[in-house]
């Protein structure tokens, strides 16, 4: 796809169209139309264009949400992604970057190499199941558990009768649920349910024992599910006035960019109820879906960068000693690894989570003087943002210097939209701020067992 797009882009401009499928695709590289399109005048372009190929009963995704909908959801579910109910979840993820540790540990002192991705991918699948679902769980050394089982269904999207005919004949979809034609698989769906029930129910007898000292994101969507929208309002209102610790402090893409009727993305005034169960199954659903894959990936390729470049391995490590020292990592202490957060950055310009992203235009509108008509998917390759050479000096090269507030070419003010990992303006990613902590958690945690030291350089 990168490939694809640089050629094409070589080929007919900054703007060109492309199908998929049936669907016309409006590809835009010029970063003056995208910051209109995605944060100046995103009321126009409110919703992301769903490929079909997700099942139906996955359509409650909050990023496949659309218009009214998508912005209830988003206002009840983004107040859970603030620092001060990041940090309740502290003492959860600690206990799984200990278990990494041991895991790592053990397989160092065989002295032989071994699949480090397969590592990450059990402790992202532990982190995500403790902090999410309140489940604790060690997937690397009990596979067969039943909830890693379908957690693994979940993540590996096979290919069904159902996401055929989407393609082919996606008129046939409705008379062949009708006649009882399983379309796809929906096993994992109904233990996720019964999960999700089965906690709520413990919750419920857990709360009427006392306040709990650790969150996780289920009880906060439990929480906001049934909150009516005056105390939700009200609550949040208050919270924001008096708690410092839930300010967004950092890691707000385009912070300084808002569309131009801004209180209606916020406003949730029209919606009385907090989340429904189908949207409170979906979000927990996509929360494990999404945030697996990504988190999984960002580790190992971070850790691929530092094993490549000793040099800044070492100094990551020693910014980590001074910091940290062998006390277990917190919310704050992780913030001032200001190193840490240049080869994440870097890693993340590198090898973003998507090399695209998209919107759809909701009505005829025209931009810096191009027409987009009602309907054109406009589509966004963030991986050639991240890697054009007139903007980004060797690209391909790991340098994390360049992502320092002291370089010469400074991304984020001269232009925001060269570096958007986690996409830009209203629809940026809900769980950002909690992806890239998941990420320095790990390579937070100093002392004998860090993960830092048993990184050898590819052979």
């Amino acid at each position: 796809m990168v490939k694809f797009d640089i050629e094409m882009t070589k080929k007919y401009g900054p703007v060109h169209g492309v199908y998929f499928g049936r669907q016309p695709l409006m590809t835009i590289y010029d970063t003056s139309i995208l910051k209109q399109i995605m944060i100046k005048e995103a009321h126009l372009f409110p919703n992301h264009f769903n490929t079909g190929l997700f099942p139906p009963f996955l359509d409650n995704f909050l990023f496949l949400l659309k218009d009214e909908h998508w912005k209830h959801v988003r206002s009840v579910f983004s107040p859970i992604f603030s620092s001060g109910k990041m940090r309740k979840m502290t003492g959860k993820i600690n206990k799984c970057c200990k278990t990494l540790c041991k895991n790592l540990k053990v397989q160092a002192d065989m002295k032989r190499t071994f699949d480090l991705e397969r590592i990450y991918d059990a402790f992202t699948m532990d982190m995500i199941a403790s902090v999410g679902f309140g489940v604790s769980i060690d997937s690397h050394n009990d596979p067969n558990n039943l909830f890693v089982r379908m957690a693994r269904k979940l993540i590996v999207n096979k290919l069904t009768l159902g996401l055929v005919l989407k393609f082919v004949a996606p008129w046939l979809l409705k008379p062949l649920t009708r006649l009882g034609v399983p379309l796809f698989e929906d096993d994992y769906i109904h233990f996720f349910t019964d999960v999700i029930k089965r906690t709520i129910k413990q919750k419920d007898d857990d709360t009427a024992d006392g306040p709990q000292k650790d969150l996780d994101l289920l009880q906060m969507l439990i929480d906001a599910q049934r909150a009516s929208a005056n105390d939700e309002n009200l609550k949040r209102n208050n919270d924001n006035k008096n708690n410092k610790d839930d300010d967004d402090d950092d890691d707000d893409n385009n912070a300084d960019y808002k569309p131009k009727n801004d209180m209606s993305w916020n406003d949730s005034s029209a919606h009385p109820k907090g989340l429904s169960d189908e949207d409170l199954l979906a979000q927990s659903l996509q929360f494990f879906l999404v945030g697996f894959e990504t988190v999984s990936a960002a580790l190992s390729y971070l850790c691929y960068n530092l094993a490549c470049h000793q040099e800044h391995q070492e100094r990551l490590f020693n910014e980590v000693v001074q910091i940290i020292g062998n006390e277990d990592p917190t919310y704050d202490s992780i913030k001032q690894l200001t190193y840490l957060d240049m080869c994440l950055n870097e890693t993340l310009r590198m090898f973003p989570f998507a090399t695209r992203a998209d919107r759809v235009a909701s009505q005829d509108v025209t931009i810096n003087g191009l027409f987009i008509p009602k309907g054109m998917v406009v589509g966004i390759p963030i991986n050639l943002l991240h890697s054009d050479p007139d903007y980004w000096h060797e690209p391909h090269v790991f340098n994390p210097e360049r992502q320092g507030h002291h370089y010469n070419w400074k991304v984020n003010t001269v232009d925001p939209m060269r570096f958007i990992p986690f996409g830009a303006g209203p629809r940026n990613c809900v769980g950002m701020r909690l992806a890239k902590w998941e990420i320095r958690w790990p390579l937070s945690t100093s002392s004998e067992n860090s993960g830092l030291v048993f990184l050898k350089k590819p052979t």
